[in-house]
């Protein structure tokens, strides 16, 4: 599976508290391609928005979504020059374009 693949991987790991739902955190981006990470980013923007209500997705400017994009691997990706906050040194930020 795509998720084992990432985690095993240097700068790859399971993201806290979402791992049992197949989240991955990228904590060194620059390992990875960026061709790579582009599609699993854009999927996992898709993923988020599709469970919000679907009037906030309007209001966000997006067109609902009736049903979420099917399971693969999620991608949660840190900056390194992401300013952190003190207490929250394992929490990634979540980084997404719109496609």
């Amino acid at each position: 599976e795509r998720v084992l693949e990432l985690t095993d991987r240097p700068g790859g790991r399971p993201a806290p508290d979402l791992a049992r739902a197949g989240w991955v955190a990228i904590d060194e981006p620059r390992r990875f391609a960026l061709a790579e990470l582009r599609p699993l980013i854009a999927r996992s923007h898709r993923l988020v928005v599709a469970g919000l209500p679907q009037r906030v997705q309007r209001a966000l400017g997006f067109e609902p979504m009736r049903t979420p994009p099917a399971r693969a691997a999620r991608v949660v990706v840190r900056h390194a020059d992401a300013p952190r906050r003190p207490g929250l040194a394992d929490t990634p930020r979540l980084v997404t374009s719109r496609s």
